[in-house]
């Protein structure tokens, strides 16, 4: 149960606050690889090392993991009805009406308090433990690899939340090299 609170006090912050960009020298860094610096979103000086780090973008009906590798990159797409059915729908706690509460107590530092108040409005929604979302199946993999091979000299990877778009620059003694992917349906 306390697993579940610090992953519920995880996901409330993150909701709250946005995410925190992720490099010391991150402004300096996107503006030499020629990123918009996102105010919802993340950059990372670090590629994904497996596809839990990922960046995910979406549209709510497409999705895609971004891993943001230099010379060798992967693409994982989804699209919302490859989950397999393997649990039963659970209806939603209330958090819409409490969400000023627990904003306050989150910004006051008291986030184990904002996170039992978040998991008693689940209890009383009829949640009794943590619930496992439906394994999402992959759509395909798309796998791309550089026939340069050249040194990276400066890296990042950064995803913007608002427009959906992920972007992986990385510069070599030829110049730079951006690559961004966005899901677009037409």
């Amino acid at each position: 149960m306390k697993n579940f609170i610090y992953i519920i006090s995880a996901i409330l912050l993150l909701t709250i606050v946005g995410c925190a960009q992720n490099i010391g020298s991150g402004k300096k860094l996107a503006d030499e690889l020629k990123i918009d610096y996102p105010e919802n979103g993340f950059i990372s000086a670090l590629p994904a090392s497996k596809w839990e780090e990922s960046m995910i973008i979406g549209n709510g009906t497409f999705g895609a993991l971004v891993r943001g590798n230099p010379n060798s990159e992967i693409i994982t797409l989804s699209h919302e009805r490859l989950f397999l059915p393997e649990y039963p729908p659970t209806a939603a706690p209330d958090l819409g009406s409490n969400m000023d509460k627990i904003r306050e107590l989150t910004l006051q530092g008291k986030g184990e308090e904002a996170a039992e108040l978040a998991v008693q409005l689940g209890v009383e929604a009829g949640i009794e433990d943590l619930i496992w979302t439906d394994p999402l199946v992959p759509a395909c993999q798309i796998e791309m690899q550089t026939l340069d091979d050249e040194n990276v000299i400066e890296y990042a990877r950064s995803v913007n939340y608002e427009t959906g778009e992920s972007i992986a620059p990385w510069t070599t003694e030829k110049g730079l090299y951006p690559t961004r992917v966005t899901l677009q349906v037409s």
